[in-house]
């Protein structure tokens, strides 16, 4: 049950606010499902996407707005009306096979610098979000309606965020739903952010286990390996991380769980409704132990 995506969303009231991917989330058996079928979800929503009677410029062609734009490799762009498009790169396929990728731009979306990279794959920016100067974003990426990504956002690709999101920092390998919010530097990757859920200034989701054994989620009833080489975070809906917070791979917080800022959170499962603390006066910050190599 501590797999399943419905353990962490609320599904039902995802349905009633209209959320785009919620048939994805779903179809999912477990939410490290969710993750292994990201990149091709991702792919798939954006070949629809693209399909559109609007014409597409080519990247050496397309209006900047007046702005220096420093433009590199091929690609298209197809910008709607009541649009401001003025990235200071924009970087392409840099060789010529295959299809060209898309940069899709909606209506009232505002490029105000920043660097859009299609060399991986297409990038689509939903109605009326937003791109600071100084954010990159490259694809495969799905960016909601009304989403900020602020200067110093790094989209690394394989990104699908919800609409009314708030980004700052680094995303790769990420499923968010609505109004989730990374509004400053920190990292978060190969993990899944629900509904309203907030990082802290440089809370970080750690993915990787540092001696690179295999990922498992320990419950009382059952041991699961995880079978994929990167889990960062679930992060359920109404979940925030204090500032600093670090989370261990594999770590799994169900609705409305809050970690107290400088946490370090061991993988496993919290939650629902938790308070994460510290406790330094009764256990110590550091405990030394021997590395054997």
């Amino acid at each position: 049950e501590q797999l399943k995506p419905h353990f962490y969303f609320d599904l039902r009231a995802a349905a009633e606010r209209g959320y785009e991917h919620l048939e994805y989330v779903r179809s999912a058996p477990s939410v490290i499902a969710l993750l292994d079928g990201l990149h091709e979800y991702a792919c798939a929503w954006l070949e629809r996407a693209a399909c559109s009677t609007l014409p597409a410029s080519a990247i050496a062609d397309v209006d900047t707005a007046g702005a220096a734009c420093a433009r590199l490799g091929e690609g298209l762009v197809r910008i709607h009306a009541g649009a401001t498009f003025a990235p200071e790169r924009l970087i392409g396929h840099l060789s010529s096979d295959g299809l060209l990728p898309l940069l899709t731009v909606e209506a009232g979306v505002r490029v105000l610098g920043g660097t859009i990279d299609l060399s991986q794959g297409d990038v689509y920016l939903g109605p009326e979000s937003c791109l600071e100067a100084g954010a990159l974003v490259r694809g495969p990426a799905i960016v909601g309606a009304r989403c900020e990504l602020r200067h110093g956002a790094y989209v690394r690709g394989d990104v699908i965020l919800g609409a009314e999101g708030v980004f700052g920092g680094e995303l790769k390998n990420v499923l968010a739903f609505e109004g989730a919010e990374l509004p400053h530097g920190g990292y978060c990757g190969d993990s899944l952010l629900g509904y309203r859920a907030h990082f802290g200034c440089q809370a970080l989701t750690a993915n990787f286990p540092l001696f690179s054994s295999a990922l498992t989620l320990t419950l009382p009833h059952a041991r699961y390996v995880l079978g994929r080489r990167k889990v960062g975070a679930v992060v359920g809906d109404y979940c925030q991380l204090g500032c600093a917070s670090v989370t261990d791979p594999a770590t799994f917080l169900a609705p409305h769980t809050c970690a107290y800022p400088l946490c370090r959170i061991p993988g496993g499962v919290y939650g629902p409704r938790q308070l994460l603390k510290n406790r330094p006066m009764e256990a110590g910050v550091i405990v030394k132990a021997e590395l054997i190599l």
